[in-house]
């Protein structure tokens, strides 16, 4: 079942006002905001002794949603009146679950208005039945918390299959696509009108295509489909994908459909070293702690990848200390990859010094220019520690 959760988003309260109140109270308005955990902390002050004391009415405390489809959001209003002849003051309390609540001042409803509090909740609840309470704080004695209660039941009448789209063995240098498919068991004239890449930054690396899918290559029980197509441009950078598509329907009861897009990209350039030592994810060789006296030395391999790999060339060997030096041996061609070696050595006699990470100090980093600008320069970081003798 899928992993759904429960987020109150927003508490709402709007004195209405008219006459005089409005004018003493305009700025007074409760603003829109998140509900979040609070204690009696929040608790408003209670009117002293022979005071003119408010008293808290309510229309209902209750409100069942009923049948809601997964990921669209609801709102409801309950309506606090005060007819009592001080004003009513309202703050925000506790919730029935994790959520996420901003700040709310304490804030007064005069004798002979109401007020409104707002819950808005989006249908992401582990469980298809949710019964979820929020409590709002008041300094009527009588009534001195007021808990708000919302249900119903959540429904998931799409699906998407895969519900990720991810790429493999994708290099910066490469196009690729991969793809999901939406069904619905709602109705047999779906469609997929639109889409969107959430992170901006990168969108223009990504295309989308889709097309219904025959009904003869719909699972059994679902009376329409779509396939959704993802593309990726050459040049997006290496690492993992940081990137999710929204995807809008003629549906009018399912909100956007989110599809995270996953994979990582990798740069043409593969590092192979001692199975030990080198770190591929984190692009680090890790030499250990040797003595001045010995000094040390590692060979690596540069394994040039991808359909250009013969128009790659390899310059400027820098270091960092310059006590670590690195050498670039001459290119092989082992027909689907360049091999070219990388030695890196630490001479005898070199100073005691700590480049080990961490928190035992930094790292030493070589820095190898390319002639490719979608690669740009392969940097990657040793870790080694010179002793004395």
């Amino acid at each position: 079942m899928r992993i759904f959760s429960f987020v109150v988003i927003s508490l709402v309260v709007g004195v209405v006002i008219g006459g005089v109140w409005g004018l003493w109270d305009s700025n007074s308005l409760f603003a829109r905001s998140e509900l979040t955990a609070s204690s009696d902390a929040n608790m408003p002050r209670p009117v002293p002794a022979g005071s003119p004391q408010p008293r808290l009415e309510l229309d209902h405390v209750n409100h069942d949603f009923g049948r809601m489809e997964y990921g669209a959001t609801g709102k409801h209003t309950f309506l606090f009146t005060n007819t009592g002849e001080g004003p009513l003051r309202l703050a925000k309390g506790e919730t029935s679950c994790k959520c996420t609540l901003s700040k709310l001042a304490q804030k007064d409803i005069p004798p002979g208005k109401s007020g409104e509090v707002t819950l808005e909740w989006t249908a992401k609840s582990p469980d298809p039945l949710f019964r979820h309470t929020a409590t709002v704080l008041t300094n009527d004695p009588k009534h001195p918390r007021v808990t708000l209660t919302i249900e119903g039941v959540v429904s998931q009448s799409t699906s998407i299959v895969p519900p990720e789209i991810v790429f493999t063995n994708l290099t910066r240098d490469e196009q690729g696509s991969a793809k999901t498919h939406i069904y619905t068991e709602a109705r047999d004239d779906m469609a997929v009108t639109g889409h969107a890449f959430e992170n901006a930054e990168l969108a223009s690396f990504f295309d989308a295509s889709y097309h219904q899918l025959p009904p003869e290559a719909l699972p059994e029980g679902q009376k329409s489909g779509w396939e959704v197509v993802v593309s990726v441009k050459p040049g997006l950078p290496a690492g993992d994908i940081e990137q999710k598509i929204r995807l809008q329907t003629n549906l009018p009861d399912v909100p956007d459909l989110v599809v995270p897009i996953q994979g990582r990209v990798g740069s043409p350039i593969l590092i192979v070293g001692p199975g030990s030592e080198w770190n591929q994810d984190q692009f680090a060789l890790r030499m250990g702690t040797f003595t001045s006296d010995k000094g040390a030395k590692r060979e690596l391999k540069l394994m040039i990848r991808g359909p250009r790999r013969k128009d790659v060339k390899l310059s400027n060997v820098r270091t960092d200390p310059a006590l670590l030096q690195a050498t670039l041996g001459e290119p092989k061609d082992l027909g689907s990859v360049i091999e070219v070696p990388l030695s890196i050595v630490i001479p005898p006699g070199a100073p005691t010094v700590n480049y080990l990470g961490y928190q035992q100090g930094r790292v030493g980093h070589i820095t190898i220019d390319t002639n490719q600008e979608e690669i740009g320069q392969v940097r990657l970081k040793v870790a080694f520690a010179v002793a004395g003798e």
